[in-house]
């Protein structure tokens, strides 16, 4: 017969943790699949801040920086989704076919 001990302190309360947020959360995210989530996260808040920023400035005095910001992401961020502001209009364009 083994003698198994209780989870106690730490450890009792990190599995205890774990398990009721699951139950509020639903189950946890692959690190792929949290990537992917925040990868169409940003995506779409650049869109947002694109659309925001060409309607009150116009493309001309729309910045790529001001987007950016506007959108809560670091600028070079901005270069993994379009390479110019002409990429980004294209982005908002299309936005349901990708």
């Amino acid at each position: 017969m083994t003698n198994v001990t209780p989870m106690t302190g730490i450890g009792w309360k990190l599995q205890n943790l774990a398990k009721r947020s699951e139950r509020l959360l639903g189950p946890q995210l692959s690190s792929s699949q949290r990537r992917e989530a925040n990868k169409h996260d940003k995506l779409l808040r650049f869109r947002r801040a694109a659309r925001d920023i060409f309607v009150r400035k116009g493309f001309k005095g729309a910045t790529l920086l001001a987007i950016a910001a506007a959108a809560g992401v670091a600028f070079g961020t901005l270069f993994l989704y379009a390479k110019d502001k002409q990429d980004l209009l294209l982005l908002l364009t299309l936005r349901d076919r990708l």
